[in-house]
């Protein structure tokens, strides 16, 4: 059986970026130091805070006989806190926790339960967490949970299984959350990875690169960290300029399939993540931000291999009705009435009448005579005075 090695016990480093939440830090450093075994250690990395937050954080690691660490930098946002903890990681594992949730007790015990049970070194491991819901107090389950236990056959208890995303490329599909993965360190250095900075939306190319370069990826049977859903402040929650980040992203994204070996399968799953997100976004953002969004995106999916559009055309599985959906938004933000998408009650009628005529060009008469039989005359009219209005762009 092939082991790690562990020096001094500490098998798992938890790295806690912290800013501005004194509400929620204390919670979150309990739910460590409460942990069944003291197989790991905690950097906090204080990103900036002009609250509480840096004293709540110093008064831990006082009391916690060396296990914690605790950092300051100027504020540089999320991305930037988790690669400087990074650095400072010397075990053989290492996680992260946002300082507003907080983690399961078990946690670390049921991580090395996981590693002992094992004849091989995972370079990632799974984890499925729990949703905690702070206007109802209930917990919820994670969005992703009938997936999770589908792919790792978590029911049958055989979660262990060694996968990789060339032998099962729905591993993209998962919630791309950094938090609820445990990462061999050395693997990560191997991959000189480090998390994005500056942007929102910092999980989304770290869980494409990461899961396509993992040769060896399991899961935990059981929860994670508790995560805490309708919180103040969260980036979810926005929906201003700080959507128009998923640009870069998506740019960056492409970018990791460019220039590495994706599988048509592993390049289908990654296409329909980034289809995902592009309609939650356009029907997240505020119209003040609307138009950049349509045009980034536009530049985007212009940009977009058709060797990745054939692969997801003709290889991924999904509700038929779901992949026109997003065929349609593909043949529409590829071209040139996009804007038409600004719109919020007209976008279902045009991902449908972009996806049953492809963005193809037809005669005048024969076309509106279609698109009358699919949806009706006062969507035609309408529909033929946007290509009026938008033909400029």
């Amino acid at each position: 059986m092939i082991k790690i090695s562990i020096q001094n016990n500490v098998l798992l480093t938890i790295v806690v970026p912290a800013y501005n939440v004194q509400p929620y830090i204390q919670q979150c450093l309990d739910s460590l130091i409460g942990q069944t075994i003291n197989d790991f250690k905690v950097i906090i990395i204080d990103d900036g805070s002009t609250d509480g937050t840096a004293d709540i954080c110093k008064q831990y690691v006082s009391k916690a006989n060396g296990r914690m660490t605790y950092v300051y930098q100027e504020n540089k946002g999320l991305g930037a806190a988790r690669n400087i903890g990074l650095n400072l990681v010397d075990t053989p594992y290492v996680c992260f926790l946002d300082s507003d949730d907080w983690q399961d007790i078990r946690f670390v015990e049921k991580v090395k339960d996981c590693l002992d049970c094992l004849d091989f070194v995972p370079d990632m491991i799974f984890t499925l967490p729990k949703c905690y819901n702070e206007a109802s107090h209930l917990l919820e389950d994670w969005m992703d949970k009938p997936l999770y236990e589908k792919i790792f056959e978590v029911q049958s208890g055989n979660a262990f299984k060694n996968l990789y995303a060339q032998k099962c490329p729905e591993l993209y599909l998962l919630e791309v959350n950094a938090n609820r993965k445990i990462y061999r360190t050395e693997f990560l250095r191997e991959c000189a990875f480090s998390f994005p900075e500056g942007v929102k939306w910092e999980d989304i190319r770290p869980h494409v690169q990461l899961v396509h370069l993992a040769k060896s990826i399991v899961a935990l049977p059981n929860t994670g960290f508790i995560y805490r859903t309708n919180n103040t402040g969260q980036i979810t929650a926005g929906r201003g300029i700080g959507r128009l980040d998923i640009l870069s992203v998506f740019a960056d994204v492409l970018d990791v399939v460019g220039k590495n070996e994706f599988g048509k399968n592993e390049q289908a799953a990654v296409l329909n993540m980034i289809f995902n997100y592009a309609l939650w976004m356009i029907d997240m953002t505020n119209m003040e931000y609307i138009h950049p969004l349509l045009e980034g995106l536009h530049k985007i999916f212009a940009e977009i291999p058709e060797e990745m559009i054939s692969a997801y055309s003709g290889e991924f599985q999904l509700e038929q009705s779901e992949k026109d959906k997003r065929m349609g938004l593909l043949e529409c933000l590829r071209g040139d009435t996009y804007f038409q998408l600004i719109n919020y009650e007209d976008r279902k009628n045009l991902y449908r009448y972009w996806s049953i005529h492809g963005g193809r060009k037809k005669n005048i008469i024969s076309g509106g005579i279609q698109c009358i039989k699919d949806s009706g005359f006062k969507y035609t009219a309408k529909l033929l005075l946007k290509k009026i209005r938008y033909k400029g762009f």
